[in-house]
């Protein structure tokens, strides 16, 4: 894309989009009320998995197979939420979740994404929130 273009495409929308969503993080974590405490497990969590993709349709589903409360949009009336942030690097898919009140980061996973199957997304998907919940409650244990 050329410098000075109108419009852009969508990886600039797609970096638009992970730009707001930081910068929201960091605004909620400076409004965080006193006395905040976090949950102890990953059960005291709601995950908020961004809409509009296959990929985090799976994410989602993974998610929520394996028991936990995961929302698709932004609301304010709930209890402790955290984020799940992916990105995808020469087929190395890497996730965190950050909880959205203090944007502590929370729990990370790191996989080679399979080139070979349409049903890949699934599998990987699978992986990626097994290893994310495994970390979280890692994490929380120390």
């Amino acid at each position: 894309m050329a410098l000075g273009a109108v419009g852009g495409d969508a990886e600039s929308d797609s970096v638009r989009y992970w730009a707001a969503l930081v910068c929201g993080l960091l605004l909620t974590a400076c409004a965080t009320r006193p006395g905040y405490q976090a949950p102890g497990s990953s059960e005291g969590y709601a995950i908020l998995v961004p809409d509009g993709s296959v990929w985090f349709d799976a994410l989602a589903g993974a998610l929520r197979r394996r028991g936990m409360d995961v929302e698709r949009r932004v609301r304010g009336d709930r209890g402790p939420t955290a984020v799940l942030i992916t990105r995808t690097v020469d087929s190395l898919e890497h996730a965190w979740l950050h909880d959205t009140r203090t944007g502590r980061l929370l729990a990370t996973a790191s996989l080679r994404s399979p080139t070979d199957s349409a049903g890949s997304a699934a599998a990987t998907a699978a992986a990626i929130a097994d290893s994310l919940l495994a970390d979280l409650d890692r994490r929380r244990r120390r």
